[in-house]
């Protein structure tokens, strides 16, 4: 929603979009971070550690992946496989537009420390006032390390787009965690 306003006044869209997407992006790593340091946290935890290892696991293997894709990248661009792909779905030049966009970025790195700096703030913050909220309604305040896992698994899979605006997603995941 707020994209469509904001386009509507600029001329620059594809901005627009881009630095929506980075927003995104930059907040589900933060996300990611808490939820791998909170695992971290609550391991000796019985009624979290099932669910701790796998976070871990999974974070673990995620970074391995995009590792060896990061190693491997210019294999990846010889075969061409992704231009071929895009291409079939013509898509293509919509991709290189946005790649050309990100490049921007790559000479502007206190943009991308500074984005990544308020991701943190605000998912910390939203760790936060959900700590309190539990903690007014009666929880034990020795919880607040949990939050750390519960609160950026919630938010991952509430983000998943099966409803609108993940209505009824995030709730099941709160619920359920």
């Amino acid at each position: 929603v707020k994209a469509y306003y904001v386009i509507r006044k600029t001329s620059q869209t594809g901005k627009v979009i881009l630095s929506i997407l980075l927003d995104r992006i930059l907040g589900f790593f933060a996300l990611i971070f808490y939820g791998f340091v909170g695992s971290f946290l609550v391991l000796s935890k019985p009624a979290f550690r099932s669910m701790s290892q796998l976070i871990i696991i999974v974070c673990i293997v995620g970074a391995l992946a995009l590792a060896i894709l990061y190693i491997f990248r210019q294999y990846w661009k010889s075969l061409r496989i992704l231009n071929r792909i895009f291409e079939k779905l013509h898509l293509l030049e919509k991709v290189q537009r946005v790649y050309n966009i990100f490049k921007a970025f790559k000479n502007k790195p206190m943009s991308i420390v500074g984005a990544l700096t308020l991701s943190f703030l605000v998912q910390g913050i939203i760790i936060l006032i959900n700590y309190l909220l539990a903690v007014n309604f009666g929880m034990s305040k020795d919880l607040l390390l949990m939050f750390f896992v519960i609160i950026p698994m919630a938010s991952i899979i509430s983000a998943i787009p099966i409803s609108m605006a993940g209505w009824g997603i995030g709730e099941g995941a709160y619920r359920q965690l």
